[in-house]
């Protein structure tokens, strides 16, 4: 059946091993893999469709209202999950993450116009809004803003 081979390749022999540690850990990590890639419509990504949307999806595959929302869905639960860890150096890594992703943003497959459908957005529309997105996910991250993503704060004894 279909299956795919990704390749790592680092600049230099300098924290290759913190580097490839970064990529395990946000990247593959908990995947599921002998499961078959669900429909584009999905709600949220996991790590692997993510992987897809970086490499295969980008000279493959245009950017849809569903895959921008499935994208920002894994992010943003990421974030979640990593901000109430409390790690403060996977915080700083997950926080680096998200900024990259807003510099790839621009460089997403836009979707033909859609003939005749009314109400349909605009390609552009949709990448400045998955921009915006990911800039409101990032300043909550950067400010630790716990409320924008619904943790409470522990109270202080």
């Amino acid at each position: 059946g279909e299956g795919r081979i990704y390749k790592i390749s680092y600049d230099n022999k300098v924290e290759v091993n913190q580097l490839r540690n970064k990529f395990y850990k946000f990247t593959l990590d908990q995947l599921i893999w002998g499961i078959p890639k669900e429909a584009e419509t999905k709600e949220t990504f996991n790590a692997m469709d993510v992987l897809d949307v970086f490499t295969v999806d980008m000279e493959k595959s245009s950017l849809t209202a569903e895959k921008g929302q499935a994208l920002y869905g894994y992010y943003f639960e990421k974030s979640v999950e990593v901000m109430k860890a409390g790690h403060m150096s996977e915080f700083e890594i997950w926080k680096s993450s998200v900024k990259n992703v807003m510099t790839v943003i621009p460089h997403l497959r836009a979707p033909p116009p859609a003939a005749g459908v009314d109400g349909a957005p605009a390609a552009e529309d949709l990448k400045v809004k998955l921009k915006s997105n990911f800039t409101d996910l990032f300043n909550a991250l950067e400010n630790l803003n716990k409320s924008f993503f619904g943790i409470e704060a522990q109270p202080t004894v």
